[in-house]
């Protein structure tokens, strides 16, 4: 049995073509999961930086002066000194 040169050129032609077939609907499938991946990642980033600014804004309450004042008086009994109990250490 003898095959033609020609015939072997197209047999291979189509053996590629169905390769190339496959490889594209396999990087069509792997592009389409890693762009969902993309979406994904970029609404979690998103939910991250608003709880971000979230914390950011209860930290600065959190350490706004009269609140550790009324803290520092109410659960350890502190209080300011008065003017003469006031000493200035220094050369």
């Amino acid at each position: 049995m003898n095959i033609s040169p020609q015939f072997s050129a197209i047999a291979a032609s189509w053996v590629l073509c169905i390769l190339s077939a496959i490889a594209v609907v396999t990087v069509s499938f792997e592009c389409r999961i890693l762009s969902d991946q993309l979406m994904q990642l970029k609404t979690r980033q998103q939910q991250l930086q608003v709880e971000w600014g979230r914390l950011l804004l209860e930290e600065s309450a959190f350490a706004e002066h009269s609140r550790l004042e009324d803290i520092a008086v109410a659960q350890l009994g502190m209080r300011r000194p008065s003017p003469g109990e006031v000493r200035v250490v220094g050369p």
